[in-house]
């Protein structure tokens, strides 16, 4: 039986099977998972970078339910907390307005 050898145009790392995943230089993730091969173990069902809006909506959220509570909660200012997050006062005003109108869409 004779050995099956790669084709000479082929090259060897185009492959899946010919990367080596043990060396973790293969990605280091995301902020989600920033770990060697973090994409392997991602907990989002749907990668950030293959459906980005939905990632950013994601993120707005929470980014707004920190505002809140910094705000209801820990009663840090406006100022402050636009400070923090390198906007201005008006674009916090701005997201505290858009999650009150949100809230009142939804009703009870």
């Amino acid at each position: 039986m004779r050995s099956i050898e790669p084709l000479p145009n082929t090259r060897t790392d185009s492959l899946p099977e010919g990367v080596d995943f043990s060396l973790g230089t293969t990605g280091m993730g995301c902020e989600i998972n920033p770990i060697p091969m973090g994409c392997l173990s991602c907990p989002l069902d749907i990668c950030k970078y293959d459906n980005p809006s939905d990632y950013r909506s994601v993120k707005r959220i929470e980014e707004t339910v920190c505002i809140l509570h910094r705000r209801d909660v820990l009663l840090h200012s406006i100022k402050s907390i636009a400070k923090d997050y390198g906007v201005s006062t008006r674009t916090i005003h701005r997201r505290l307005k858009e999650h009150a109108k949100q809230n009142t869409l939804l009703g009870p």
